[in-house]
């Protein structure tokens, strides 16, 4: 079984945003209609069961990626659309949470120079299931550790990835273990969330994966 990390990265997008924007409060003041609330919970609803399908071994067959993939196609021009138009109305003052849950990109406005942050992100895997593990990408500064929203001035997360299969050897778990070389890692989309899904192919199975962010 083969899932598609653009898939999952939007599985985790939509799973937030939609709840959030049919929040009475922030509904209101982002000026949000009831048919649009009633259209992004009956996408997230046919999203969610599709991707239960896709995304399950057991349930997995040509006709379930179809299928994720049109409700993929139809959410998309959903939430591309929402995403216009709440940058676009003068009416709506967009918060901080706003940008974050509803990943809307926002051009900064012009400053003084921003250094790059002294500090890499620190990573976790919270879940593993098979082919796929559970991310969570945190700011390591004292205090900040159990943050799940970015830093201030930090619009999405860096990724890339390399996949090692393990050295043979005559001991279990086989020899020395491989060290990627920076050639061997493959960028991976840049994410506007702390927690995220990576997706591995069924022939990385064993493997061993690196993860910079």
């Amino acid at each position: 079984m083969k899932l598609s990390q653009k898939l999952a990265d939007y599985n985790v997008e939509v799973n937030e945003l939609v709840p959030y924007i049919n929040v009475p409060a922030n509904a209101t003041r982002l000026k949000l209609d009831a048919s649009t609330l009633t259209q992004s919970t009956n996408l997230l609803n046919d999203w969610n069961t599709n991707w239960g399908l896709y995304s399950n071994i057991a349930t997995h067959t040509p006709q379930t990626v179809i299928d994720i993939n049109a409700t993929y196609h139809d959410f998309h021009l959903f939430t591309g659309g929402l995403k216009t138009m709440l940058k676009g109305n003068k009416l709506v003052e967009l918060t901080g949470p706003d940008i974050a849950n509803i990943h809307i990109h926002v051009n900064q406005a012009h400053r003084t120079h921003i250094p790059r942050p002294n500090f890499a992100p620190a990573n976790q895997l919270i879940k593993s299931t098979h082919l796929v593990n559970r991310i969570f990408t945190s700011n390591p500064q004292p205090s900040f550790e159990n943050d799940t929203k970015l830093p201030e001035d930090v619009q999405k997360v860096g990724r890339k990835i390399a996949v090692m299969f393990p050295n043979p050897g005559p001991i279990p778990g086989g020899g020395p273990q491989p060290t990627p070389n920076p050639e061997q890692y493959l960028h991976l989309e840049n994410i506007g969330s702390t927690t995220f899904d990576l997706v591995f192919a069924p022939e990385q199975e064993g493997a061993i994966g690196y993860l910079i962010t």
